[in-house]
């Protein structure tokens, strides 16, 4: 990605992306590699960083990373949870989904695996749905470009009777946990009621048959956060609120409720880690412009 630079250690196969702004110098993820290298990895990360800028953050944070970069040093703020499903223990759908897949089923669509015919078409609906959406914050964690390393991914594709597309969710592997990062789901503004619900049932059903272990369906962000944070009591309120009263701006409840629909089987909790541990307004303000 044009903004994002790459942090590299000789002799740990793995790496950091970080983009610089003023004073913060913000990991876009948590260190990419091996569980057993993520202590040296992200220490000498922060080493590196500090000669530069004042601060140093990775967002977001899984909670098998958290408690390591917590032993470096850094501190840590919720910033919500992504749902994970377990393919060997699917829960049954909801009523509400099992109709809307019945419903899209009896309009003549189905799920079909990647076929190169149709790139044209997943192009065409990517820059049409990124034509009528403002990126959202954190736009270099979401950038969208779906056939980008093809070889890597799966695609699912959803067709009518005469081939011709209507939506599409494209996955990325998670290799170390035998799993798959469910990311773009882009459907068409006239695709029939019910797209996103057989597309996402379909694609876990599949993964599960292949013999994978979970799936993510992503970050919710400021789902499911805290009631109350003893550490950083005003900016647990402040997100909060944020998720409370603001959800017209970014959908916080809406993408929430969109994502526990598909009953995960749980969820894991997200983070902002950040160094040093004192919260300064420069801090969020420096945040805020990397966003």
């Amino acid at each position: 990605y044009p903004d994002i630079k790459y942090f590299f250690v000789p002799g740990i196969e793995g790496f950091i992306p970080y983009i610089r702004n003023n004073d913060l110098t913000l990991g876009a993820c948590e260190p990419v590699c091996d569980q057993e290298d993520i202590y040296l990895l992200a220490k000498l990360f922060l080493e590196f960083s500090l000669r530069e800028t004042e601060y140093v953050g990775f967002i977001p944070v899984s909670e098998r990373t958290q408690p390591i970069l917590k032993a470096i040093g850094f501190d840590s703020i919720s910033i919500g949870k992504e749902p994970i499903f377990d393919l060997n223990n699917l829960k049954k759908q909801g009523r509400k989904v099992r109709g809307n897949i019945n419903r899209a089923k009896k309009k003549g669509l189905k799920v079909v695996p990647f076929n190169s015919m149709y790139e044209k078409d997943i192009n065409k609906q990517s820059r049409k749905w990124k034509r009528t959406r403002e990126m959202p914050a954190m736009q270099f964690l979401f950038e969208l470009n779906p056939l980008e390393l093809k070889e890597y991914k799966k695609y699912f594709l959803l067709v009518d009777n005469d081939n011709k597309l209507h939506a599409f969710l494209s996955c990325s592997p998670i290799f170390e946990r035998n799993g798959w990062h469910l990311h773009d789901l882009v459907r068409d503004e006239n695709a029939p009621h019910g797209c996103g619900e057989l597309l996402i049932t379909s694609a876990l059903n599949m993964l599960s048959e292949e013999g994978y272990s979970m799936a993510s369906y992503g970050l919710a962000p400021l789902s499911k956060l805290p009631s109350a944070d003893i550490n950083h009591p005003f900016v647990n309120k402040a997100l909060r609120f944020s998720y409370e009263k603001l959800s017209f701006i970014y959908h916080f409840q809406s993408l929430e409720y969109f994502k526990d629909k598909f009953e995960p089987n749980h969820w894991e909790e997200n983070s902002f880690c950040f160094y040093p541990k004192k919260v300064k307004l420069k801090l969020a303000n420096d945040l805020l412009k990397s966003f």
